[in-house]
């Protein structure tokens, strides 16, 4: 392993010499030039500099990582929540000082490349030809990304690395486990601390790839503890246990913390290690249920009920408010990208492959941010309504033909799942609500659907409703 170890850096540092070679000589070429021509010399050369740079280091911190997981693999060959050093001490690290530090060295070599375009810009150009304006944007989107670096950078000066710990590992399928997050948080927020457990599996591999969400649970916890150093803040979940482990391929579980306080937010990531064991603890799993009679929904989550005539239920499910300007400033870019496309006269099976694309999105856009969902149901019959701008048609169900009402996860923004209340005739289905922001809320609305048609809760332990 030493060997290979060495070899393995040596390599990666005869690749990466040449770019530094490369920006060496391109920073020291330069001679008699101009600023704008030393400029840019200096830009480009620093690129190589600091790609090269990136490559030896990089190489150094895999090598030292995957020799300590590799005498950790040795020791607990049958044991793979052992193979971290942070797992096997039970202090879960926060993975976002890893995550910064890959987004400074793409923003910088991204800056480095973009920045020569400044001054080879061709600025008397763009009022003859306004495309011209787009290899500007490059240099634009690395300022962003240089602002976005800073901002997250200022989030770990602030708060520095916080800490998971779990009350016992692994975390097993099928129960329920509880765990603290140790953090440098001293004021505590108004609206307490937001805590979600995400099982994602990406899918697909290289440039094509993909992440989808398995499942996803979010608390808001209102009493954390506080210490001389910070909050500490207490979590339990229940998993299901038919849920994917972390040692199934492109498995990953993860716990996000997050809380808005004045100044800078609060945020931590961690991931966890979710492995089935032969000798499981006592089964927790499906917890026990909760009364559905007794549910409220949150006023944020635009959701009203209300009784009908006919002892039935009514349910009305609004829109969802987050995420709008984002979904109109990539609309208007995309859109505008198809009008240059067919203002300058590009080939035409390119603007409507954009165009078709385009307009999927914005009926989807639409659907998200103007649909409602209405459902009413009794004992003698159920009515699903979509509508946009109280447009829309409505299906009719009989009760007798329902097998059964479940929730599944329907969308994702911005890593958040979305769910649908849907409900099963047989081999058909049909969405009775969409775009339900918490999964409490779908389970509660699929409880009581259930209770006012008068058929039995499933026993499908993923619809189980946990206290």
């Amino acid at each position: 392993m030493g060997k290979g170890r060495w070899a393995a850096v040596g390599c990666a540092s005869l690749f990466a010499l040449p770019f530094c070679a490369a920006g060496i000589a391109t920073i020291f070429s330069a001679g008699q030039t101009n600023a704008q021509e030393l400029t840019v010399r200096v830009a480009a050369g620093s690129a190589f500099i600091v790609f090269g740079l990136a490559i030896i280091f990089g190489a150094l911190a895999v090598s030292n990582a995957t020799a300590h997981s590799f005498e950790l693999r040795r020791r607990y060959p049958d044991r793979p929540w052992m193979w971290r050093r942070d797992w096997a001490a039970n202090a879960i690290n926060d993975a976002g000082m890893f995550r910064v530090g890959m987004m400074w060295v793409f923003a910088i070599i991204w800056s480095l490349i973009s920045l020569p375009l400044l001054f080879v810009f061709p600025w008397r150009e763009v009022r003859e030809s306004p495309i011209a304006v787009l290899p500007f944007l490059f240099p634009t989107i690395g300022a962003i990304l240089l602002i976005s670096v800073l901002y997250k950078s200022a989030q770990r000066w602030k708060y520095g690395a916080s800490i998971c710990h779990i009350d016992h590992m692994p975390i097993a399928p099928g129960h329920t486990f509880h765990g603290e997050i140790e953090t440098r948080v001293r004021d505590m927020p108004p609206s307490g601390f937001n805590v979600r457990l995400t099982c994602m599996r990406r899918i697909g591999t290289g440039k094509s790839s993909s992440q989808k969400v398995e499942w996803q649970e979010t608390q808001n916890i209102a009493l954390a503890t506080p210490s001389y150093e910070g909050a500490h803040v207490p979590f339990s979940f229940a998993i299901p246990a038919d849920a994917a482990t972390s040692g199934e391929s492109y498995i990953v579980w993860s716990l996000d913390a997050w809380a808005e306080v004045p100044g800078i937010d609060y945020k931590a990531s961690f991931e966890l290690p979710v492995y089935a064991t032969e000798a499981p603890p006592e089964i927790a799993w499906p917890a026990p249920q909760i009364d559905a009679s007794q549910w409220m929904p949150d006023p944020k989550s635009h959701i009203t009920m209300a009784p009908t005539p006919s002892d039935g239920e009514e349910f009305h499910v609004g829109p969802a408010t987050t995420g709008r300007a984002s979904f109109l400033l990539i609309s208007v870019i995309w859109w505008g990208v198809i009008y240059l496309m067919v203002r300058f006269r590009a080939p035409m099976i390119f603007s409507i492959i954009f165009g078709a694309i385009g307009l999927f999105i914005v009926i989807l856009g639409i659907d998200w941010m103007i649909g409602r969902s209405v459902v009413r149901a009794d004992r003698a019959s159920m009515s699903i309504r979509r509508t946009w701008l109280g447009i829309g048609g409505t299906r009719t169900i009989q009760p007798r033909d329902v097998t059964a009402i479940s929730t599944s996860i329907g969308g994702v923004q911005n890593g958040v799942a979305l769910y649908d209340v849907i409900v099963i005739c047989g081999a058909k289905k049909f969405t009775a609500a969409k775009y339900v922001s918490a999964k409490r809320d779908a389970e509660m609305i699929a409880a009581r659907l259930r209770r006012a048609i008068g058929i039995k809760a499933e026993s499908n332990a993923g619809e189980s409703l946990t206290s």
